[in-house]
């Protein structure tokens, strides 16, 4: 139909709370496709916190390092950032706390993720879904701060349009 390559949802093909015989047969199906999966999205379950007091870091960090081993493994290309109820910043939490917070976490994952050959790439998602990192120019701004060959930014024009952003934003 036209289409250069499938998006999967990490939850679905890589999380490590998939078993290993199942990762294993999905990846068997995956190269039988026509089309190629090159990227998965919803990265983190919500039970993982991005943001806020009770942030896990090394949790954090080794859940990555599974995903991005299980991504290589199955030549995935990029991990798309949405994960809207993970970065969700709780109540009464200072949004420039959390988003230094949220930087420090992004760079750490972005350094985890490079020796898998794997970008990770922050998602604008409307504020329906998150109350963080909704515009084009957040998702921008912590890519920018976050300066990292694995860490990149994926630009959802359906996102764009809840915010009322215009795609001149692009």
């Amino acid at each position: 139909a036209g289409y250069g390559y499938i998006e999967e949802s990490v939850q679905k093909l890589l999380s490590p709370a998939i078993g290993e015989d199942t990762f294993r047969l999905q990846l068997a199906q995956l190269k039988q496709l026509k089309c190629p999966v090159k990227a998965c999205n919803v990265f983190f379950p919500g039970s993982i916190r991005l943001t806020g007091p009770d942030v896990n870091e090394k949790q954090v960090l080794e859940y990555v390092g599974e995903v991005m081993k299980r991504a290589q493994t199955a030549g995935i290309e990029v991990v798309v950032l949405g994960s809207g109820v993970s970065r969700k910043l709780p109540d009464n939490y200072n949004k420039d706390t959390a988003t230094g917070q949220f930087i420090s976490l992004c760079r750490k994952m972005a350094v985890v993720a490079a020796p898998y050959h794997c970008v990770i790439a922050i998602e604008n998602l409307n504020s329906t879904e998150t109350n963080f990192v909704n515009t084009l120019a957040e998702a921008n701004a912590i890519v920018t701060k976050v300066n990292h060959p694995n860490f990149k930014l994926t630009a959802d024009i359906y996102h764009m349009l809840k915010e009322n952003e215009s795609p001149a934003e692009l």
